[in-house]
């Protein structure tokens, strides 16, 4: 803690029990991981931070396997990123939360 703020390494935990563990600065946290028990049990992110929202490089592990690498804006995939299922990889652009355009790979 600093002036009365948690600053640097540290664990948050919300409400809902869901835990990030990162590095903070001034009471906001900047890198980490969040680790979800609510309705997103079992999925996890790991990545940068801006206002307590996804921002900028991160990755999202979902519970069944599936996984999403790229940027984020506002706790939405925004921006070019690679989202892998165990069929399928979609390599494009995002833009709040939806993909805009780009490739989309058969794997099976």
């Amino acid at each position: 803690w600093k002036n009365g703020q948690q600053s640097g390494n540290g664990i948050f935990t919300y409400k809902s029990g869901t835990q990030l563990n990162g590095k903070f600065y001034n009471g906001v946290p900047s890198f980490g991981t969040e680790i979800y028990v609510d309705k997103w049990s079992g999925d996890k992110y790991i990545g940068n931070f801006k206002n307590w929202e996804r921002e900028g490089q991160g990755t999202y592990l979902y519970k069944n396997g599936d996984k999403h690498v790229g940027q984020w804006k506002n706790g939405k995939k925004h921006g070019s990123g690679i989202f892998t299922t165990r069929n399928k990889t979609k390599k494009g652009t995002w833009e709040n939360g939806k993909f805009m355009y780009g490739e989309a790979d058969k794997i099976n």
